[in-house]
């Protein structure tokens, strides 16, 4: 998610307004989050990054255009551009090519720019992905075995289909009100990442299609390890 803090743009200011990333509160500025990225992205050769904005907040289309121009401008060569078959795009592929950043970007399809004259405007267009290229859906839910269930039948839809695009299994806990007063003195991370990283590592275990992109609201070990046994296990 993304927000805007006008509170640091005054009317006479010609200061560039600060963009933030959002989950349940406000977070660090977004370009200090994208310079470290970059950093990353020159230190490690053999990896990829997936970015997908999902929601933004008080946004207008000159504040789309201007995060638009900055990630063009910091990931350059890097970003990856999106076509409707994905058959042939592999992790070996963009690493060979140098494309080895993937932007999910939704907003730019949407009904503000539809109009012909907008689109012209928007000429990189062709590396900010549609969300038909990398579908996300949300179980919406606090109870981890509804969850696991999710997870299951969610991939095997979307194998069914035999679309060729990206597919996220969101392993999240999403908390409710029963879930605050429940847990009044806990944090997100105790009440749900760990109930639902739990969950996601059982369902990593089990025996279901080879997940593509595993979504968990913190970085697990657990999770982690099993993705990569599960890699291991379908190149042998």
């Amino acid at each position: 998610m993304a927000t805007l803090d006008r509170r640091q743009v005054s009317k006479n200011s010609k200061a560039y307004p600060q963009y933030k990333i959002l989950h349940c509160l406000t977070g660090s500025e977004i370009m200090d989050v994208l310079k470290l990225m970059v950093s990353w992205l020159h230190d490690h050769s053999g990896e990829v990054v997936i970015l997908d904005f999902q929601h933004f907040f008080k946004f207008t289309l000159l504040d789309h255009t201007r995060l638009v121009n900055m990630l063009v401008t910091l990931f350059g060569d890097l970003l990856c551009p999106w076509q409707p078959d994905l058959t042939s795009l592999t992790l070996t592929h963009m690493v060979t090519a140098g494309n080895r950043v993937i932007i999910v970007y939704p907003a730019l399809f949407s009904s503000q720019f539809r109009s012909d004259e907008t689109r012209r405007s928007w000429t990189h267009l062709m590396y900010f992905w549609p969300r038909s290229l990398c579908p996300n859906p949300w179980a919406d839910t606090m109870d981890p075995n509804y969850l696991e269930s999710f997870l299951t039948d969610g991939l095997a839809s979307h194998r069914r289909s035999g679309r060729r695009t990206l597919f996220v299994s969101q392993g999240v806990l999403t908390p409710s009100w029963r879930t605050v007063l429940r847990h009044p003195l806990s944090g997100v991370r105790r009440s749900c990442a760990c109930v639902s990283e739990d969950a996601v590592t059982r369902w990593l275990v089990g025996d279901q299609d080879q997940p593509n992109i595993v979504m968990t609201d913190f970085v697990s070990d657990a999770v982690v390890n099993q993705v990569i046994d599960r890699n291991m296990i379908s190149t042998k």
